[in-house]
């Protein structure tokens, strides 16, 4: 957990995504995705004294991004835990099949015919790209213990078969700040002490 996230008063998660669109003469929409679907972050923090270990600690994690050009990498856990039963009997789930392309991916070494194993919304993640998924409708597994998971993004690279999935409170976001001036207000309150009121962050997922 970043020491942005951990000292927010509220976030608000969004998404971008980049469409081209075109109507056609007779007045019908076309549409087509640019690229994948990215998770938005507004985080809003309140005021902090300038002698407080969470100011000292954003100001650090601020300088660890090097003002924007370093990614922030980071566990939201309160956003990510899973509804979802995830059961998977004896060992972690997998990614089960090579070379698997689109907007759904097959599972693996879930206990067979469990219903919503996984559950809408349920986020989850692949061991060669730092890309975050969501999973579409409830997932039940089959007979023989798979899993397939419909996703709110097409598939960025095919993920690597027999590896072990992420999900839920573990997955990590690869985070850029929008920004790279960080402006803060000082409030003086007396000699020894400063509040600072920081802007407004605003942070947008990237793929490495």
């Amino acid at each position: 957990m970043s020491a942005i996230f951990d000292n927010a008063s509220s976030v608000t998660q969004g998404n971008k995504l980049s469409l081209m669109s075109a109507s056609t003469l007779s007045g019908r929409r076309i549409s087509q995705r640019r690229g994948p679907f990215l998770y938005t972050f507004e985080v809003v923090i309140n005021p902090l004294s300038t002698d407080s270990t969470a100011y000292k600690n954003i100001r650090s994690e601020i300088a660890s991004m090097d003002y924007g050009v370093n990614a922030l990498v980071t566990t939201i856990p309160y956003l990510t835990k899973e509804n979802g039963s995830w059961n998977t009997g004896v060992e972690d789930p997998i990614v089960d099949g090579a070379n698997q392309t689109g907007r759904s991916v097959i599972l693996g070494n879930f206990a067979p015919l469990q219903t919503d194993v996984i559950i809408d919304g349920d986020f989850l993640q692949f061991s060669n790209n730092t890309k975050v998924y969501q999973a579409i409708g409830n997932c039940d597994s089959d007979a023989d213990g798979n899993v397939t998971v419909y996703l709110n993004s097409p598939l960025v690279v095919s993920p690597v078969d027999g590896t072990t999935v992420v999900y839920g409170e573990n997955v990590e976001f690869s985070l850029a700040i929008d920004e790279a001036n960080f402006n803060t207000n000082f409030m003086p309150r007396s000699i020894d002490t400063n509040v600072a009121r920081i802007d407004t962050f605003i942070l947008t997922e990237i793929i490495t």
